[in-house]
């Protein structure tokens, strides 16, 4: 079977990219051929097929005119992107797409192109485009579900997209013209990664019959087990606001045991406001180390006593959580969005009440307290990722719903 992959970033920006990378490796190994589809990028992994990908467009970092110019018809409607998967169908004949994060880079105008090639759509949901404005339910820095209904000038009215009217805008009309014409109905399949987010998807309307809950996976080849354990525990994500890094340095003021350092792995534009609050609370305990990957960072994963994962808004099915645990490493997480279904409180992780620094601080005590009880939580995690997050169950639950739409026997 040949799968078109669509992914807008071909190379690892965060979680859902790593999630599209490691899954086309699973097609392949799987015996399958993977045709990816993407924007042009200069971080972008060498390919055969990058000739057909959109050209590169960029809407955050300084943006010169020509990209102001181009972002509301690469959002809207890109007949760039149109007319690229079609050569690429039309040179490879896939069997099947498979969509992953397509949203402005790449637009969901190539859905109906798709359609008319025969194949069956199936999208994983690793946000809440399809019922928020901005994907993330967050205005500003706290919770917001008011576009939910499909109530999208709340976009508008609260100026979600980093308080910009013109960009928020640009999104709100963005949803009600992509469900005007029908795209939204396209994909036969949504995968959502959390039981959460499947909910939250039924409660704004979505038919049951099209979503299936498949949550992300690690290959535990790839992550293989530690008990050792040095002085210190990590976070490893981006450094934006809803992460709840704020808190975190908050609950380490909070800690009575000094001799236990805090690792801040990751970047991001709070890195600088995050660091001016380590020195005000005199925290000589907490460093940051910046964005590591790779074998990099699984070097610090594997001598961390745990992880924290200190989130304000609705992660879905954080990897990074799949992660520290398949290196036998017991997550402490907040109680909100998808991250309660991954962690057993007591038994393989800690969980907390989001926001609340207090409480946060007790758990890292407790873990911190007890090494030998870290360490059979940090068993555990890895036996329950081994037998419910790795890559071999992927595969069988895709391969369920890959039958579901009559491409496997």
């Amino acid at each position: 079977m040949k799968i078109l992959s669509v992914n807008k970033f071909y190379h690892v920006y965060g979680g859902a990219d790593r999630h599209f990378f490691e899954l086309n490796e699973v097609y392949e190994q799987a015996g399958h051929d993977v045709v990816p589809f993407a924007m042009d990028h200069p971080d972008n992994l060498p390919n055969p097929y990058d000739k057909y990908f959109v050209s590169y467009i960029n809407f955050w970092q300084n943006p010169g005119w020509r990209d102001r110019m181009r972002t509301p018809g690469r959002v809207l409607y890109s007949t760039e992107a149109r007319r690229q998967i079609r050569r690429l169908i039309e040179d490879t004949r896939p069997d099947i797409a498979h969509i992953h994060l397509i949203y402005h880079q790449i637009s969901l105008a190539i859905l109906p192109v798709i359609k008319e090639y025969g194949l069956p759509i199936v999208q994983t949901l690793q946000d809440y485009k399809p019922i928020c404005a901005t994907y993330s339910f967050v205005s500003g820095d706290s919770i917001c579900e008011r576009c939910m209904g499909r109530r999208f000038y709340h976009a508008v009215l609260q100026r979600c997209n980093h308080g910009s009217l013109p960009a928020s805008l640009l999104n709100s009309l963005e949803m009600y013209l992509h469900y005007a014409l029908g795209w939204y109905d396209l994909p036969d399949i949504y995968i959502a990664p959390s039981d959460f987010l499947r909910r939250k998807m039924i409660e704004s309307g979505m038919s049951p019959d099209k979503l299936v809950h498949i949550p992300n996976f690690v290959n535990t080849d790839k992550y293989a087990y530690s008990d050792t354990s040095g002085d210190y525990f990590v976070y490893a994500g981006r450094l934006v606001p809803v992460k709840g890094v704020k808190t975190l340095l908050q609950a380490m003021k909070r800690v009575r045991c000094r001799n236990v350092r805090l690792i801040i792995i990751g970047d991001g534009p709070q890195r600088s406001e995050l660091k001016a609050l380590k020195e005000r609370l005199n925290l000589e305990n907490v460093r940051f180390v910046g964005y590591q990957s790779g074998d990099k960072l699984r070097a610090w994963m594997a001598n961390a006593m745990f992880s924290v994962l200190p989130s304000e808004w609705y992660e879905n099915c954080p990897i990074s959580a799949l992660e520290s645990m398949a290196m036998g490493k017991p997550v402490i997480g907040a109680r909100i969005g998808g991250i309660p279904e991954l962690i057993g409180h007591g038994t393989d992780g800690l969980m907390f009440e989001s926001g609340n620094a207090a409480d946060l601080a007790d758990q890292i005590e407790f873990l911190v307290a007890d090494r030998q009880r870290c360490r059979d939580m940090g068993r555990a995690a890895r036996e329950k990722v081994v037998g419910r997050y790795s890559h071999r169950q992927q595969y069988q639950s895709m391969s369920d719903v890959f039958r579901r739409v009559g491409m496997l026997d």
